[in-house]
């Protein structure tokens, strides 16, 4: 693995509205997620896989990862201008553990370990769960059908 630097982005703004400001928080968070996948989908980091689907609303689906420690990034947009997304560490091991490392979408993302099977995490939600069936769980609970990416790194 080489050294990878950030791409420079320009200093902070003055902002005339606090709209404004959120505007621009959320272009130069695109970006930045943008940056992240097109550098993990050109295979600079180890990945297991990116995977692209889309989840109606109370359904889940099962992902069986190639490493049974890791970090799970899932990026959803969730509306037009807003997106949820998530760093998560999971063990699918004797022991399934699942922890976020970073959101943005702490309103709307949580995890929890064992089956998840279209309505077994909050409503409102969207869930990642590990269990010990090595396999990494997603649950749809938001109201409505979500596009999700996802990528397995180690």
């Amino acid at each position: 693995m080489g050294i990878y630097t950030v791409p420079s982005y320009p200093s902070v703004p003055t902002f005339n509205t606090l709209q404004d400001a959120e505007i621009w928080a959320r272009k130069l968070y695109r970006t930045l997620v943008d940056e992240a996948f097109s550098r993990l989908e050109s295979d600079r980091i180890p990945i297991d896989r990116v995977s692209s689907f889309t989840l109606a609303d109370d359904t889940a689906i099962s992902i069986t990862p190639l490493y049974q420690v890791g970090i799970f990034i899932i990026h959803s947009s969730l509306a037009a201008g807003v997106t949820a997304a998530g760093i998560i560490n999971y063990r699918t091991q004797d022991v399934a553990a699942t922890s976020i490392v970073a959101t943005n979408a702490a309103v709307t993302l949580e995890v929890t370990t064992g089956v998840l099977e279209g309505t077994t995490g909050s409503n409102g939600k969207f869930t990642v769960s590990a269990h010990t069936d090595f396999k990494i769980y997603i649950e749809n609970r938001l109201g409505f059908p979500c596009d999700f990416r996802g990528v397995f790194i180690f």
